[in-house]
C-alpha cells in the first residue's frame, strides 16, 4: 500500500468517524444503550480493517 492510499483511507475513516459520533451525540457509556454500544463498536471495527 502507497502513502498517498494510506493517507486517503485514513483521512475518509476519521471524517466518517467524527461525523459518525456527531450523529450519535456526546453520550456517556454509562447513559448508551446496548444496542448503541455494539453498534459503536462494530462501527469502529469495520473502520480498523477499512484503514489497515
Amino acid at each position: 500500500m502507497e502513502l498517498s492510499e494510506l493517507l486517503i483511507r485514513l483521512i475518509i475513516a476519521f471524517v466518517v468517524l467524527f461525523i459518525t459520533t456527531r450523529i450519535m451525540g456526546r453520550k456517556e457509556i454509562s447513559q448508551m444503550t446496548f444496542f448503541n454500544f455494539v453498534s459503536a463498536i462494530a462501527i469502529g471495527s469495520d473502520y480498523s480493517e477499512l484503514s489497515g
